[in-house]
């Protein structure tokens, strides 16, 4: 594996963020070689949707904070509504924050960094868009759930996870791009792309490069299809909360 980080917010957001996207990737690796071993297949954990990203991120927001809540609900505006996730982080000098936060999950063709496809596909930057409407409306209800704790700091963040693949329909399958690494080069042009737009700014991001060897096979799926993974790009928007 390889971590390579863009923007650091500032010290106690890069410490969690970073932790959490190892943690993230220690969780794969062990349903990975886990289904790999008692039934033979090659299962990625991270490329389902946003609801099941709760398998990866649960155990790694639970190995990290001193203590996590999911589905939170708060009142905004009157209104009902949750907070994906709400933790209380403990970092390595001590200090406290609270994270408020909202998780969202979409693809990356990796043909797009070759010309030949868009980037960030429509349903993409409408799901960035939403986030960021979600997180604007966590303003009142997250302090409300903080408990005005004034020794925290708190943070809204706003966090995309984007799996990078190519599809083949071909049997056996082929892949154009199969002896792609991704790198610091390719987290540039996804972070620069999303920030091209007349959106709120996405102020951190890293990306994992799936370049060991357990990642040289590729998902089989029951229509036919086939799909392999070079890397997953985490990007967020940060705000911290006065």
């Amino acid at each position: 594996m390889k971590i390579t980080e863009l923007e650091k917010k500032d010290e106690i957001v890069d410490e969690f963020l970073t932790k959490l996207v190892r943690k993230f990737h220690k969780y794969s690796l062990k349903h990975i070689n886990n289904i790999k071993k008692e039934i033979n297949i090659y299962d990625l954990p991270f490329i389902g949707r946003e609801k099941q990203m709760q398998t990866l991120l649960a155990p790694s927001f639970n190995d990290l904070c001193i203590a996590v809540m999911a589905e939170v609900p708060i009142k905004n505006r009157g209104k009902q509504r949750w907070i994906d996730y709400w933790c209380k982080y403990k970092n390595s000098k001590n200090k406290i924050s609270d994270f408020s936060i909202e998780i969202k999950h979409e693809y990356i063709n990796v043909k797009g960094f070759f010309g030949n496809k868009t980037l960030l596909r429509e349903q993409t930057l409408n799901s960035w868009s939403e986030g960021q409407k979600q997180l604007d409306s966590l303003k009142s209800g997250a302090k409300d759930f903080w408990l005005n704790n004034s020794m925290a700091k708190k943070y809204r963040i706003l966090l995309i996870i984007l799996p990078i693949f190519e599809g083949s329909e071909k049997n056996p399958p082929k892949f154009s791009y199969e002896n792609t690494v991704l790198n610091k080069s390719h987290l540039e042009l996804i972070y620069n792309e999303f920030n091209s737009k007349n959106l709120k700014k996405m102020n951190w991001a890293c990306l994992i490069s799936l370049s060991d060897p357990i990642f040289d096979d590729y998902m089989k799926f029951q229509n036919g299809s086939f799909e392999k993974y070079y890397g997953v790009f985490f990007g967020a928007t940060v705000i911290e909360n006065n």
